[in-house]
């Protein structure tokens, strides 16, 4: 589970997260992208993924 402390310790190493796929949820898209800022996804969705940027 990608999670702030994940997060912290991937950053913490200089590694990049690219969370894998998506079901076409917008709110947790958001989180991701706008809460843990994480480097990108791959989604079935793009378009969820662009308006959550």
């Amino acid at each position: 589970m990608v999670d702030g402390t994940f997060m912290a310790r991937m950053r913490a190493h200089d590694l990049k997260v690219y969370p894998w796929t998506f079901k076409n949820e917008p709110h947790e898209t958001r989180r991701f992208m706008r809460d843990l800022r994480v480097d990108g996804v791959f989604t079935n969705n793009p378009d969820v993924a662009l308006d959550a940027r």
